[in-house]
């Protein structure tokens, strides 16, 4: 008898351990949001991102350097909004119960990012609850074009090569746009918010959309804990709001803060960057400003 009690209680460990493996999986699947790691950019986006104004409108530019997760953010904030989760950094307005706005949203960047292994479509399998939503493809579509939840949350997705007068229509209340957008495609989604929703574009700016820069600059306002809180003018009266979130690449490093990737890959990335582009690539600042202080 005594020679069995030891394979005997090993069998009883690794049940426990798969028992307790299955459990982990399942939070999981339920709840990916609440085992979402944010490094420092992103919980100054998660900031920007807190207590829309409702009955009006909400403009969070993320205009951010490379590789500090801005695409995955987007999603995690899109699937908190959406889905609810029990994340610490995700409550209250507006997400899950506390969305103030229309239950309807869209998604807008490159056809390569939609594409199915794409950087916002590999995230949205990462971060939505498993079940809890469909996804399918327009006619001639290279990706998902619409989907909608189980809670009644719909959404469609436009790429930048689609004509702007195709993303006319219906009414938004939320628009989440990644990569910089064209600026006619920008305004037609802004449009379908009606002055009543929130928006998020998150980008590397270099120069591919200088007007983002001056409507940051435009906004101006007052800097809280890394977001600056600055407004919408129509005549001189603010009518809206315009939130601005900045990074460094730096807020990638593991070594230095809560990232993701070493100091030494960071370097040598930013080594194998054009010189020109060095400073907007690291700092999200447009090229055109880069070298002013």
């Amino acid at each position: 008898m005594g020679q069995a009690a030891g394979p005997l209680r090993e069998v009883g460990v690794d049940a426990d351990r798969e028992e307790e493996l299955r459990a982990k999986a399942a939070a999981i699947a339920a709840d990916p949001g609440n085992f979402f790691r944010a490094n420092l950019f992103q919980e100054r986006l998660i900031r920007a991102v807190k207590n829309p104004k409702p009955d009006s409108l909400t403009v969070v530019l993320a205009l951010k350097p490379n590789r500090v997760g801005g695409s995955f953010a987007l999603i995690q904030l899109w699937s908190a909004i959406m889905f609810g989760t029990k994340h610490p950094l995700l409550q209250g307005s507006p997400f899950g119960d506390d969305w103030p706005f229309m239950r309807s949203a869209r998604l807008v960047s490159t056809s390569e990012n939609l594409g199915d292994v794409g950087a916002l479509q590999t995230a949205i399998r990462s971060l939505f609850p498993v079940n809890q939503y469909t996804q399918n493809r327009g006619v001639g579509k290279s990706y998902n074009s619409a989907g909608k939840a189980r809670n009644g949350w719909t959404w469609d997705a436009y790429s930048y090569g689609q004509d702007a007068l195709s993303a006319a229509g219906q009414t938004l209340g939320l628009v989440c746009m990644s990569e910089p957008p064209p600026h006619d495609l920008y305004t037609e989604c802004l449009t379908r918010l009606s002055g009543n929703g929130l928006m998020v574009i998150e980008c590397v700016q270099l120069d591919l959309a200088p007007w983002l820069e001056d409507l940051a600059e435009d906004a101006r306002g007052r800097v809280v804990d890394g977001v600056t809180y600055g407004a919408l003018r129509l005549d001189g009266k603010e009518v809206g709001e315009v939130r601005v979130v900045r990074g460094d690449v730096e807020d990638a490093c593991r070594d230095h803060s809560k990232g993701h990737m070493a100091h030494s890959a960071i370097e040598a990335m930013v080594a194998g960057w054009p010189s020109e582009e060095r400073e907007a690539r690291a700092t999200g600042k447009p090229m055109r400003l880069s070298g002013r202080i």
